[in-house]
């Protein structure tokens, strides 16, 4: 490993070099350790297919919000669109991405702006989803499509991580399992959201609107990639606890 440049000015004096770390010596001993390069890899790729699945989210929640925008249907049927598309599909899963440290929108941020941005988004998504479904039961009342069966059990394990959420602050067992609970949760909770997402855009009205069938699967590969990474970065966190 090469000498660094000589650094005398700062009183601090180049000491040694042994594969990944790197000593200097002065008034204070400051020893640099290099992340070994598995690890860096890891950490790179993560960035990357992070940012990738934000670039998802935002052409799927484009494209149905725009559906939802321009077919003709009645008010109620379009607030049931673009509410659980902007709460499922939007502030959840970045919700979720805002306390990861290779998230690129709050990498800059401290933890305590993170858990805010955090707290933010999941109630605003929450308030959505809740608003979302009471005008589709006021629309056509309760259904057991499989649509309709996916977005009640994502609503309920939602709701449930963000109850969970607030009680998970402070130390001990207790509070770990509740973390542990609210973040499995809020993981299946999102499956589910992404299932009912799916499984919506196969229905007759969007078939009829898209100009062909190859806009639907990609829009199904697009949500299953995003769903997929959101899902490990976010369960790889239980490990830290």
């Amino acid at each position: 490993m090469e000498t660094p440049p000589n650094i005398s000015q700062g009183n601090v004096e180049y000491k040694s070099s042994q594969d990944r770390i790197r000593e200097f010596v002065g008034k204070v001993k400051i020893i640099l350790v290099d992340s070994p390069k598995g690890i860096y890899l890891l950490k790179r790729w993560t960035a990357a297919f992070i940012a990738l699945s934000q670039m998802f989210i935002g052409v799927n929640n484009v494209m149905i919000l725009f559906y939802a925008l321009s077919f003709k249907s009645n008010i109620l049927t379009t607030l049931h669109i673009f509410l659980c598309m902007v709460g499922f599909q939007l502030c959840i899963p970045i919700a979720m991405l805002s306390l990861n440290n290779y998230n690129g929108s709050t990498l800059t941020m401290n933890r305590g702006d993170r858990k805010f941005e955090h707290v933010f988004l999941g109630a605003f998504g929450i308030f959505c989803i809740i608003f979302g479904t009471i005008t589709v039961l006021a629309d056509r009342g309760a259904e057991t499509t499989t649509h309709a069966t996916f977005g009640h059990a994502a609503a309920f394990l939602i709701l449930l991580s963000c109850m969970t959420g607030l009680c998970s602050n402070g130390q001990g067992l207790f509070v770990i399992v509740i973390k542990y609970v609210h973040i499995l949760t809020g993981i299946f909770g999102f499956i589910a959201s992404s299932l009912c997402f799916t499984s919506g855009l196969y229905r007759r009205c969007i078939e009829d609107w898209v100009p062909g069938t190859s806009v639907i699967s990609f829009l199904v590969t697009f949500c299953c990639v995003y769903t997929a990474v959101i899902s490990l970065v976010s369960f790889r966190s239980l490990f830290k606890y």
